[in-house]
């Protein structure tokens, strides 16, 4: 985290700031994309490039890539109009905007943003003045507490340390395919293991699944079959608690994606548990015989049974995973998990699906 001064060329103008703001007020009148978004951020009202927003997003990226140390490419600007009580919640920023050049444009209040380190420790940074606030978003959670103000104004420039994102709004960039590569390996017996959650986002999983409703496992064709399957599962991927989970689990499974799949849809997230004499026999994710688009899986480990829940991938045996690890490989590849003899394991389930 740090700051960059908004002094001599890098300097925002009050006719800048001006039109920040007649955009958030008047965003139709002004040909401003609007939205609210009551998820993340309530009691606001968000515009998507701002044409200044747009023309200070290339102004500044000389200044945010030297800050840096790499070469950024723009990705997009949004505004933020914000009202009493309005807040933002604490999350992280979707793929593809990895630096995120937050800026003041004018406020009656102070507004701090609040971010999470690797030790678990918030910090609180003020962006006013002539002082923007640059924070990689992707990557740190970040929060602003409820605003004791009238009104607050902000703008944020978004960046991307890899060229290919669009910056058009009425993409989402979490669901798009990341830059096909092309295949390393034979894909019919292939995975990679990569890391995935931190210790903070392990504990606030198993926080959050307390009150999750949990019911037994099915096969999607067979119904429940407790021959093949035994565990409680939920689906969690349309739950706002549990947004960045999701986010988390397409980000990470497009980025391990060595094989070049098309992986530009999401089919859903499950949230599931095995406790003692729980299982899950060979089998794979792609239903043959159906109109299943399901094609990349991912499966990160939250909890380790004490004893046996081994995951296993067929024709490589048993494969070693650390709770925050994360398993991916394309959904027509057998696997299973071993039965647990001993404490719980608890994972989260993602399946990309081709277009």
């Amino acid at each position: 985290m740090q700051y960059i001064e908004l002094t001599r060329e890098k300097h925002i103008v009050g006719a800048d700031r001006s039109s920040i703001k007649m955009c958030l007020k008047w965003p139709s009148r002004m040909g401003c994309h609007h939205v609210v978004d009551e998820q993340f951020a309530p009691n606001t009202l968000g515009v998507y490039k701002p044409k200044v927003g747009e023309q200070l997003l290339h102004r500044f990226l000389p200044h945010v890539s030297e800050a840096v140390g790499k070469k950024l490419w723009p990705v997009n600007s949004f505004a933020r109009l914000v009202y009493k009580g309005g807040e933002l919640r604490m999350h992280y920023d979707r793929p593809g905007l990895d630096w995120t050049l937050s800026i003041n444009i004018w406020r009656d209040h102070s507004w701090t943003i609040e971010v999470h380190d690797d030790d678990g420790n918030w910090h609180s940074f003020e962006d006013l003045g002539d002082r923007a606030v640059l924070m990689n978003g992707r990557k740190q959670w970040h929060r602003r507490q409820p605003f004791k103000g009238r009104e607050a104004y902000q703008l944020f420039l978004h960046y991307s340390e890899q060229p290919g994102f669009e910056g058009d709004p009425e993409f989402k960039l979490d669901y798009k395919p990341f830059f096909p590569k092309p295949p390393k390996a034979p894909v019919a017996q292939s995975y990679k293991v990569v890391d995935c959650l931190s210790d903070f986002e392990l504990e606030k999983c198993l926080k959050d699944s307390m009150a999750l409703t949990l019911e037994a496992g099915t096969m999607t064709r067979e119904g429940l079959d407790t021959s093949v399957r035994k565990s409680e599962i939920a689906f969690v991927g349309h739950l706002p608690e549990w947004r960045w989970l999701s986010d988390r689990l397409a980000m990470t499974a497009r980025e391990a994606n060595d094989w070049g799949i098309d992986a530009s849809g999401i089919n859903g997230v499950q949230y599931t548990t095995y406790g003692p004499g729980s299982f899950f026999n060979m089998h794979n994710d792609r239903a043959e015989g159906t109109d299943d688009r399901r094609s990349l899986s991912i499966s990160a480990l939250i909890r380790n049974a004490d004893e046996g829940g081994e995951f296993e991938i067929d024709g490589f045996g048993k494969i070693p995973m650390k709770p925050g690890q994360a398993i991916v490989f394309p959904a027509w590849v057998k696997h299973r998990v071993h039965n647990i003899e001993a404490g719980y394991r608890d994972s989260a389930v993602m399946w990309l699906e081709n277009s």
